[in-house]
């Protein structure tokens, strides 16, 4: 636990790139691999179930601090951090047990490990009753410092963040193991576990391939308002931006695995692209978009939406939202990584793919594609037996011969279900992470309403003891009904004269959260509308952001929550070419 603290440390007080990248690297090469499995498993971000809930942990805290139970959640208002509040709280308050005499104390166990104190302290914690957490925590707060606890309990709360970016940690993982980034990227993405022979195994020179690791993706960048990073339309490849799930699509060795851009295994939920595999040649990984599809046209997100996290899909959900993968991109061919090949050149290879699979479709026995992975048939509710679309499609190239062209096209998004167009320059080979120049999206610009705040909250980390949550409602009649919650788009000097103004003009407290008088009106961003039964309005907007404050509109001039009902049932896409 130590080293893990001393890294702490020494990522904590330094905003130097290249001092961040020697201590992970410090540490890396210096750690148990069972401990580095783990500092690495929690440094990208991963998370297990959380064992113990905040309310629990906030009570507790009280009662081992002697402090009221409303003193805690003040501290915590203040503070902005669960796991600093608790350790700042407890400070000078934990003890070890029976510490009466020095044998006692000397019986005290010394702080564990890294590894230990996951595996042995913070995981058995879950299967626990509460009297049992609560003993059991405390114990383990004992054996650690001041920084020690610190950490535990952001591991516990899962607010653990160190401040390092994937790319640093992955950078230094490479420098360790003497191996490009692209690859150890490519290594990190497979189904590796935090224990120290995989770690072994992802620093290894020599480390096998595993057939269900997909590629790094590659990200596009956004051209912004007022930007013109693309002054000719010739040389570049320009398709509709999808509205779904970022996957890859990988046939090896008899297998089909979807990987999602988060990096998990999404396969057991679209059984109708496993089952349209049988139709690709192994050594195939494509890279696209998985969409609700019917009649020829996507479905809105929120219908995809009811398919996300399932292990198992109900034939009635499969028959409702229906799913294809709209491939854009070919990464491996019979087995061959052609990512450094031109775009020009995989996508003329992808477009022969794909027809050729779609073609062998056709010839296909219903009954034979059950041998894919007839588990997800059953699952499914599937009858292996009758016909079914082939839900490989290959995303459509849009025809421009100017600039002014695609921004013609561009405009037509929205009614064809897509969120705007995507270019990529025909030379470019396939990346890793965002590297901006060759791949760029396009997106229609938001919608816009304007709203009035009602509700307000402090924010966390470097925003807590400031009001930076805000929550929003909208006219239904001589009635303001909440629908959005924002918390980004404000300049640092707005959200200081916004917080001024709320704790002026509070008219009630819930909690952390304090009621305002309805007069402030936001203009809001957002990208659609959905039905949702947590506000009573009963909708909700997609990535809503502030865009603006509305210092010259009244409040009684917001909008509705007709003019947004409205929005949610305006039209359906129109056919894609």
């Amino acid at each position: 636990m130590k080293r893990f603290a001393q890294l702490f440390h020494e990522l904590d007080g330094t905003t130097r790139t290249s001092e961040k990248l020697a201590a992970l690297e410090r540490y890396f090469r210096d750690a148990p691999p069972a401990d580095a499995a783990w500092a690495l498993h929690f440094l990208l971000g991963r998370r297990g179930r959380r064992p113990v809930t905040s309310t629990r942990l906030r009570e507790w805290t009280a009662e081992a601090s002697g402090l009221p139970f409303w003193l805690v959640e003040e501290s915590y208002e203040a503070v902005g951090d669960l796991a600093e509040t608790i350790a700042l709280l407890l400070e000078g308050r934990i003890h070890p047990p029976n510490p009466a005499s020095v044998a006692a104390e000397a019986a005290v166990p010394a702080a564990p490990e890294f590894r230990e104190l996951v595996t042995g302290h913070l995981q058995p914690l879950a299967d626990l009753s509460e009297a049992e957490q609560r003993a059991s925590l405390f114990a383990t707060l004992a054996t650690l410092d001041q920084t020690g606890r610190f950490l535990f309990l952001k591991l516990l709360t899962g607010g653990f963040r160190l401040g390092v970016s994937r790319t640093l940690v992955v950078r230094a993982l490479a420098a360790v193991a003497g191996l490009d980034r692209a690859v150890m990227e490519h290594r990190l993405l497979g189904s590796w576990q935090p224990t120290a022979g995989d770690f072994q195994r992802l620093v290894a020179t020599d480390s096998n391939g595993d057939p269900a690791r997909p590629y790094p993706f590659y990200l596009a960048s956004p051209i912004e308002q007022n930007t013109d990073p693309i002054t000719d339309s010739a040389g570049w490849l320009a398709e509709w931006k999808w509205d779904g799930i970022r996957a890859q699509l990988i046939r090896r060795a008899g297998q089909t695995i979807l990987w999602s851009r988060g990096e998990e295994v999404i396969t057991p939920g679209y059984p109708e692209i496993v089952e349209a595999t049988a139709a690709l040649p192994d050594g195939t990984v494509l890279d696209g978009e998985l969409l609700g599809w019917r009649g020829g046209t996507p479905l809105p997100f929120n219908e995809l939406q009811k398919r996300l996290g399932r292990k198992a899909v109900p034939a009635k959900v499969r028959r409702t939202v229906p799913v294809v993968f709209m491939a854009y991109d070919l990464l491996e061919q019979e087995g061959e990584d052609i990512r450094t090949e031109r775009l020009s050149v995989r996508r003329e290879r992808l477009d022969r793919l794909v027809n050729s699979a779609r073609a062998n479709w056709k010839t296909l026995k219903p009954g034979g594609r059950e041998e894919i992975q007839g588990e997800l048939f059953a699952v499914a509710g599937l009858n292996p037996e009758e016909p079914a679309q082939f839900a490989i499609l290959l995303s459509p190239r849009i025809d421009a011969g100017s600039m002014t062209d695609l921004a013609d096209r561009r405009r037509e998004a929205r009614a064809r279900g897509a969120e705007g167009l995507m270019l990529k320059r025909l030379d470019s080979p396939y990346g890793v992470g965002r590297e901006r120049g060759a791949w760029w999206k396009w997106k229609v610009d938001p919608h816009t309403i304007d709203a009035v705040m009602i509700a307000a909250q402090p924010g966390h980390g470097k925003r807590a003891g400031l009001f930076t949550d805000y929550t929003f409602g909208i006219w239904r009649d001589d009635e303001l009904v909440s629908f959005a919650k924002a918390y980004s788009g404000l300049s640092a000097d707005e959200i200081q004269a916004v917080d001024h103004w709320i704790r002026a003009n509070t008219t009630g407290r819930h909690g952390p959260v304090r009621t305002v008088k309805p007069e402030l009106v936001f203009e809001l961003a957002f990208e659609g509308v959905q039905e949702s039964s947590r506000h009573r309005s009963g909708l909700a907007l997609r990535f809503p952001r502030i865009s603006r404050w509305r210092k010259d509109k009244p409040a009684r001039e917001a909008d509705t929550v007709e003019s947004l009902g409205h929005l949610l049932n305006k039209g359906v896409p129109t056919s894609v070419d």
